[in-house]
C-alpha cells in the first residue's frame, strides 16, 4: 500500500530515553483512501507504581513505512493500557508516563495540564478500545535536531477510532462511544522505541477524519 509522505519532523534529544524536546510541523490530515483495519483492544490495566514506570515495546529502526506504522501502532495500543493508572490516580504525575511520551511535546503538555488542573482523577476504571485506520495512517521522515541524523519513516501519523464505552469516568456526563483520534509517534534510536508526540481527538474542523 502506498503511504503518503509528509513534512519532516525534527526531534532534539536532550537525554537518553525519557527526556526529549522537539519541534514538529503539522502536515495536515490526509483524506481517507480505504477501509479501516481493526487492531487489538486493550483488555488489562497494569498495577500503578510511581517508581515503576511503564516502558514502551522495544523496536528496531523502521525498515519501511508499513513496518513503521505497525510498530508505532503496537506502541500506541500499549500506551492506551499504560496510561490508565495515571488517569485513575493523577498523583502519580506525568513522569509516570515519561517512558512513553516525549517531554516538551503537545502530548506531554496534556499530561501536565491534567495533573495540575484536574481536581480529581478523571477515570475510575475500565479500558479504551482502539481501531486503526490503516488507509489514512502514514509514515514520514524524522531528523535529530542535535546531530542532524535523519531517519526515513521515523515518524508515524496514526489515525483511528478510540472507544471509551468500557471506561467508567469520574464525570458521568462524558459522552460514550467511538471517536476519531489522530496520534503522532516518533522513533527514538537511543530508546529503541516509539514515543508519543501528539494524541488528540479529531473533529470535522480538522478535515478528513476516520469514520467511527
Amino acid at each position: 500500500m502506498t503511504r503518503r509522505t509528509a513534512t519532516t519532523i525534527t526531534v532534539t534529544t536532550l537525554a537518553v530515553f525519557a527526556v526529549l524536546g522537539l519541534t514538529a510541523c503539522d502536515p495536515g490530515t490526509p483524506k481517507p483512501t480505504g477501509s479501516s483495519t481493526p487492531s487489538p483492544t486493550a483488555t488489562s490495566t497494569p498495577t500503578a507504581s510511581a517508581t515503576d514506570r511503564p516502558k514502551p515495546p522495544q523496536a528496531d529502526a523502521p525498515a519501511d513505512g508499513d513496518a513503521a506504522i505497525a510498530a508505532a501502532n503496537k506502541t500506541y495500543e500499549a500506551y492506551l493500557v499504560a496510561q490508565m493508572p495515571f488517569k485513575k490516580d493523577i498523583s502519580l504525575g506525568p513522569q509516570y508516563l515519561s517512558g512513553y511520551v516525549l517531554q516538551g511535546s503537545p502530548a506531554w503538555t496534556v499530561l501536565t495540564d491534567t495533573a495540575e488542573k484536574s481536581p480529581t482523577s478523571p477515570v475510575k476504571d475500565g479500558a479504551f478500545g482502539w481501531t486503526l485506520n490503516g488507509a489514512m495512517s502514514y509514515a514520514s521522515a524524522s531528523t535529530n535536531g542535535t546531530n542532524g541524523q535523519k531517519i526515513e519513516n521515523g515518524a508515524v501519523h496514526l489515525f483511528g477510532c478510540r472507544d471509551n464505552t468500557k471506561v467508567t469516568f469520574a464525570n458521568a456526563e462524558v459522552p460514550k462511544g467511538s471517536f476519531p483520534v489522530g496520534a503522532v509517534l516518533v522513533f527514538v534510536p537511543d530508546a529503541h522505541a516509539w514515543m508519543i508526540q501528539e494524541d488528540r481527538s479529531l473533529t470535522a474542523a480538522d478535515g478528513g477524519v476516520p469514520q467511527c
